[in-house]
């Protein structure tokens, strides 16, 4: 993969500052750090930080794998104005983002010491997942819903105004990969499911990978 070979990876991965948590684009080039930007997070990622440290990587010559939402590759794209053999990049199927400040009104009516949070906790299996939350080293779940911001967001009430005009919520991509949660499998290929093996994968979740360009071969 990207690591093993000597490349570096960009994602979302959460920050506390202050109290707060901010949702920023990281690079990484360790396995070790791979965990910090794994996950969903539904909020709007800062990527500004992360533009020019991607070109810098692939100025250098280094393997670049950037994901994000589709608008956050095309914004790539946009900043580079060039094509780069050695830039790879994956989207998500995205349902649109809030903003980091409605996040974190959240988690403050939580608590005001909530030292880790994940949105999509699957210990109870994949259709019904919670949030999960540390303060002081212990650890708390609540429901999807019965969670007041994860109810409005799958209901679509709270994302950034922009987002309810999206132009890339489309069949047109603008990554080599998307990826996303393959929600209706059940009915769209219900023969998979004569298999035990298929009914077992739907308590741990099954992806969509769509492959949209010929460069990914190289990226495996």
């Amino acid at each position: 993969d990207m690591l093993h070979k000597g490349g570096v990876v960009y994602g979302a991965a959460y920050e506390i500052n202050h109290g707060n948590y901010n949702l920023r684009h990281i690079r990484i080039d360790t396995l070790e750090e791979l965990p910090r930007i794994q996950g969903s997070k539904y909020a709007q990622s800062y990527i500004l930080d992360a533009l020019p440290c991607v070109k810098n990587d692939l100025e250098a010559g280094r393997n670049v794998l950037f994901s994000g939402t589709p608008c956050q590759v095309d914004a790539l794209r946009g900043y580079l104005r060039k094509e780069y053999d050695n830039l790879y990049t994956v989207d998500i199927i995205c349902h649109g983002v809030p903003s980091q400040r409605l996040l974190n009104d959240y988690i403050h009516t939580i608590s005001d010491r909530v030292d880790t949070f994940e949105f999509r906790d699957k210990e109870k299996g994949w259709k019904d997942y919670h949030i999960k939350y540390g303060v002081n080293n212990r650890y708390h779940h609540i429901h999807c819903r019965v969670s007041s911001y994860y109810e409005y967001f799958i209901q679509g009430k709270i994302c950034r105004e922009n987002c309810y005009s999206c132009k890339y919520a489309s069949d047109m991509r603008y990554s080599d990969i998307t990826i996303g949660d393959f929600w209706g499998i059940e009915r769209m290929h219900p023969e998979l499911f004569h298999e035990k093996k298929w009914r077992e994968r739907m308590y741990d979740g099954i992806s969509c990978v769509l492959v949209n360009t010929s460069c990914t071969s190289s990226m495996v």
